[in-house]
């Protein structure tokens, strides 16, 4: 079952709340409930109160969330760890100013990535809020 649900998250993944699935089944079930007392919604509203029902499906049969990690995730899929589904780097946001994290670069390593487009470090930098999308 877990693999089924990495799937449609990864497949599904633009209706994806990494925020409020990371907050457990209650703060989903709060989430849907505030959508559920809207009049109308959005079509974006809709489709995150779809993947909001299969989230809790998902919790309601004990299987949960890992923090997204950087060095763990996939660029764009959901994965299956320990039990448990770690996120896609893609519904990762960082929170703060760009010339701030770059002014407070730490280090950068000799290895790189390669997601197929791309080709870069790992950086290090200090004074940034990093959240689910």
């Amino acid at each position: 079952p877990l693999e089924f649900y990495a799937t449609i998250f990864t497949v599904r993944g633009e209706n994806f709340d990494a925020e409020v699935a990371m907050l457990g089944r209650e703060g989903v079930k709060m989430k849907m409930k505030e959508l559920e007392g809207r009049e109308s919604r959005t079509a974006k509203e809709n489709g995150l109160y779809d993947m909001l029902l299969i989230v809790n499906e998902m919790m309601a049969r004990g299987y949960d969330f890992l923090p997204i990690d950087i060095k763990k995730s996939h660029a764009k899929k959901f994965l299956v760890e320990d039990g448990k589904i770690v996120g896609a780097v893609t519904e990762t946001m960082i929170n703060g100013n760009l010339e701030q994290v770059f002014r407070n670069v730490e280090a950068v390593s000799r290895e790189l990535v390669c997601d197929g487009t791309s080709v870069i470090p790992y950086v290090m930098s200090s004074g940034i809020v990093v959240s689910g999308k």
